[in-house]
Formats: structure tokens, C-alpha cells, sequence
């Protein structure tokens, strides 16, 4: 039995994060087979919001096998995820400040059904407003000083950062 780091629990943890993927495929076909069959309009779009998770996690499942199979992400990328994200996280801190207020409003308060979606809502964007501040900080494989892409993914983030900063 081997320690961090052992190539079987390795691949033990791929084939358990295919099998994820394979449920999470599932739980969008499923959608896929039967939203149609939903009446209700509100119904139809909240069991989509959950077909929407899934596609989420299959994709969350994808992105750790790759990093486990050697598709590095550096430091250099790590800044390429906060350049691109500095606009999407303005408009989520709006988009938080907008979810307050939208929570104070009497119809909102005195329904709780509509209460939970919009809180579940709130909180959603609060968790990935932290999440992709604390990922964008976090290593997933020793720095190599020699990566010969660390002079163009700096002009490349450059342009980027130029690009959102003249849309917003």
C-alpha cells in the first residue's frame, strides 16, 4: 500500500472520478429525456439549473483528472484565470449587492419558496466569488522557472486585461 503519490491511488481516484462523470452524465440525460415533458415553466427551468450542476461537476471531473495526468496548471495560467476573471468578478459583486436588495423586498420575504431560491441564488454567487479568488491563488504543480511561455502568457494576459478593462 502506497503513500501520497502512489501511481494506483492515482489511478484509483481517475476510475472514481470517471464514475462521477458517468452518474453526472446520467443526471443530464435524464433532463435531456424528460424536460420536455414538464408543464410547468418554472418547474422546467429550476430541474434545468440542476442539469446545469451536473454539467458543472462532469466538467470539475474532467479538469482534476487532466491536472492528475500531468496538464499542469502554472503560475503563469493561475494569472491568466485572475486577469480573465477580474471583470466576471465585478459584475458577481454586483450582482450580489442586486441579491440583498432583491431579498429585502416584501414579496421575496413573505414567500418562502421564492425566499430559498433567491437565497440559494445569493449564496451561489457569494461561494463562487470566494472559490475563484481562493483557486486563483492555489498551486497545483511546482514552478518551473525555465517554461518558455512565461514572456507570452505575461503579453497575453496583458491584452486580455486591456480587452475586459475597454468592454466594462
Amino acid at each position: 500500500m502506497g503513500g501520497i503519490g502512489d501511481e494506483s491511488e492515482k489511478e484509483e481516484l481517475v476510475g472514481l472520478l470517471r464514475e462521477q462523470m458517468k452518474v453526472e452524465g446520467e443526471l443530464v440525460s435524464l433532463y435531456e429525456r424528460t424536460g420536455d415533458l414538464i408543464i410547468s415553466g418554472p418547474i422546467r427551468r429550476l430541474l434545468h439549473t440542476l442539469q446545469l450542476d451536473s454539467m458543472k461537476h462532469v466538467d470539475l471531473c474532467k479538469a482534476i483528472i487532466e491536472v492528475l495526468q500531468g496538464d499542469a496548471i502554472t503560475r503563469e495560467e493561475r494569472e491568466e484565470l485572475i486577469v480573465g476573471l477580474e471583470h466576471h468578478m465585478r459584475l458577481e459583486e454586483e450582482s450580489i449587492d442586486r441579491l440583498n436588495e432583491i431579498s429585502r423586498n416584501a414579496w421575496i420575504r413573505e414567500v418562502p419558496g421564492l425566499r430559498d431560491l433567491v437565497g440559494k441564488f445569493r449564496d451561489e454567487e457569494r461561494e463562487h466569488h470566494a472559490f475563484l479568488r481562493k483557486l486563483a491563488g492555489k498551486r497545483f504543480v511546482r514552478d518551473d522557472p525555465l517554461d518558455l511561455f512565461t514572456a507570452y502568457r505575461a503579453l497575453a494576459r496583458e491584452r486580455l486585461r486591456r480587452e475586459l478593462n475597454r468592454d466594462g
